[in-house]
């Protein structure tokens, strides 16, 4: 577990210290009384959010969330159903605060003018006194205008979306990222071994490698 936590810690490290996040990172957020469609302008990106099957409104946020989340009733025809979400301008990363009615997954494709660049599924957990499964999920590593949120829950509820690729993404890295999350894993390993020499018993320090920050 630690050697997993020391690779996504560089790996993160390293999205936050890309030219990309370099740039004020849109947040997406919903107001009262909207209901698809509708658009959300921040730091010149436009998110419109659409539901073709059915409709998504928000509501003041529940279940241990804040401000303003967007949801689908559950209740035919809106059950089941996905949301689209258009941007005005290719992005590189989006996650969303999310939860589920009941037991099931959620899933966000991501597509670049129609094609698929990128697909993430997440499980949320029920925090403990709340009624629903909640959690985080995101994509980067790729450039992407339209992603589509889907569930096999009967219905499901957005909150809180930000565009910067340090806040729960993942996906495929670009490949300066995979390189330098390579030296990551390398250091990774030469720790380990180092731990092992003799000498290194129970009681011999542990080693949390990262990648140096090029400052």
């Amino acid at each position: 577990m630690r050697s997993v936590l020391g690779i996504t810690a560089a790996l993160t490290g390293v999205l936050a210290l890309s030219p990309l996040s370099a740039k004020a990172s849109p947040v997406f957020t919903f107001g009262p009384d909207e209901t698809t469609t509708f658009s959300v302008t921040d730091s010149g990106v436009t998110a419109t959010f659409s539901a073709p099957s059915g409709q998504f409104v928000s509501t003041p946020g529940f279940g241990g969330f804040t401000g303003y989340i967007l949801y689908d009733t559950g209740v035919a025809p809106d059950s089941n159903i996905s949301l689209d979400v258009a941007f005005s301008t290719a992005i590189s990363a989006l996650s969303f605060y999310y939860m589920t009615d009941g037991a099931g997954t959620i899933t966000m494709d991501a597509y670049d003018g129609g094609t698929l660049v990128g697909s993430v599924t997440d499980t949320g957990v029920v925090p403990s006194g709340e009624p629903f499964p909640q959690g985080l999920i995101g994509f980067s590593g790729a450039s992407f205008d339209s992603v589509v949120f889907s569930s096999t829950a009967p219905a499901f509820a957005l909150a809180n979306g930000d565009s910067n690729p340090g806040i729960g993404t993942s996906g495929v890295p670009e490949p300066a990222t995979l390189g330098l999350l390579a030296v990551g894993v390398i250091g990774l390993l030469s720790a380990r071994r180092r731990s092992a020499l003799p000498g290194k018993g129970e009681g011999a320090p542990e080693y949390n490698v990262a990648v140096a920050n090029p400052i």
